[in-house]
């Protein structure tokens, strides 16, 4: 059985949060997702700064879990100004090789850094706060075989454009989607690529992220969705939190959320996310007959 049929009934018009692209936006974002490989196999990539205790933990949750497809653990160790935990390289952590990356600078973009022995095509995306079972997991890694070209992940919000103040606002209050926050999803690893690629990614993106300390996976959503002109996936799994402070939990989190929203449609020339009522939700239905990996049950979920 081959993949299921799929029809992406979804919003055309500003007022349902989208707008048409521009031809020669459109025209600048040519760079064939289609002929990427997927490849067996998917590495996690963790970005951790100063959270020992939390990074350490999730490690472990790892090593006593059996995840198939999972090849590689990657810790992008954020924090250059400290040591290395010993966890990291006393070899404790023998189901899955734990390899280290070190950025040069602390900046949240650079969770996307390619690391140079990555012999996988997908990655996972993975915070060093959230917990995910390897059963959701290889779902996940299942979807994303499927929808190569796009993020799938676990955790989603939405955009709407503000009536009043006619300007973009970003929301956590679900109805449809837009937007697939990287701290748990899967993407083809030539977005990472992308990412920092100056021919595709416009000029002054990556330095609002850098100035604001925040958004880069906004960013990250409005690349995928201007290169693809398709939405992202949204795949249903559970997703634990252990719960510390971030950069989510400041006063002013929600208005820069906005001020990225409006500043990147304004780069852009056009606001490339989908937003609507009518969207496609992967469910994980342990029981179904289309569980494997020729198929996939994909529901059409209108709310």
């Amino acid at each position: 059985m081959g993949p299921p049929a799929l029809v992406y009934g979804l919003a055309s018009s500003p007022e349902d949060g989208s707008a048409e692209a521009p031809a020669m936006a459109v025209a600048a974002a040519a760079i064939s997702p289609e002929s990427w490989p997927t490849g067996n196999n998917y590495s996690i990539i963790i970005p951790s700064y100063n959270r020992t205790d939390i990074l350490e933990g999730l490690l472990t949750h790892f090593n006593k879990s059996s995840c198939p497809s999972l090849k590689n653990i990657y810790v992008n160790w954020s924090n250059t100004s400290a040591a290395i935990p010993n966890f990291l390289v006393d070899g404790r952590f023998s189901r899955y090789p734990v390899k280290i990356t070190l950025p040069r600078i602390f900046s949240l973009e650079q969770r996307y850094i390619l690391p140079e022995d990555l012999d996988t095509e997908a990655v996972f995306q993975l915070d060093d706060d959230l917990r995910l079972s390897c059963e959701d997991l290889e779902f996940g890694f299942k979807v994303f075989k499927q929808f190569p070209k796009q993020i799938a992940g676990f955790v989603a919000r939405g955009h709407y454009l503000d009536a009043e103040s006619n300007t973009w606002r970003y929301t956590s209050k679900l109805d449809g989607y837009s937007l697939i926050l990287t701290g748990a999803a899967f993407l083809h690893r030539r977005w990472l690529e992308n990412f920092f690629n100056p021919e595709i990614m416009p000029p002054g993106v990556l330095e609002f992220v850098k100035e604001h300390q925040n958004c880069e996976d906004i960013a990250m959503n409005f690349l995928v969705a201007h290169t693809t002109q398709r939405p992202s996936i949204f795949v249903g799994g559970k997703v634990n939190v252990v719960r510390v402070p971030g950069i989510s939990d400041g006063a002013d989190h929600y208005n820069l959320r906005d001020a990225c929203l409006n500043k990147f449609a304004e780069l852009y020339g056009y606001m490339p996310l989908e937003n609507t009522k009518s969207y496609l939700k992967a469910v994980y239905a342990r029981n179904s007959p289309m569980h494997t990996d020729q198929g996939l049950d994909i529901v059409e979920n209108k709310n």
